[in-house]
């Protein structure tokens, strides 16, 4: 969903009669996206863009000087490395 379609479910939320559930019930929106596009619209307009998804980093990764040591100490000692 584009952020103008996002801002513009949010608006009919708020022009409507019904209560909340109801209407997006009716969109199809859940509870839950729906108050998370409320929070970012809050932050400004952008907060309704599309965000990439899932990690930035794996948690386990290496960082590159790591990773650099771990391959050099490798190098140096290969007894070392199975």
């Amino acid at each position: 969903m584009t952020a103008q379609e996002k801002a513009q479910a949010l608006a009919t939320v708020a022009a409507s009669p019904l209560s909340t559930r109801e209407v997006l019930r009716s969109l199809g929106i859940a509870e839950a996206t729906y108050y998370r596009w409320k929070r970012r619209l809050q932050m400004g307009s952008d907060g309704l863009k599309d965000r990439p998804g899932g990690p930035r980093r794996a948690w386990n990764g290496l960082r590159a000087e790591e990773e650099e040591a771990i391959l050099k100490l490798a190098q140096e000692e290969p007894a070392l490395s199975p």
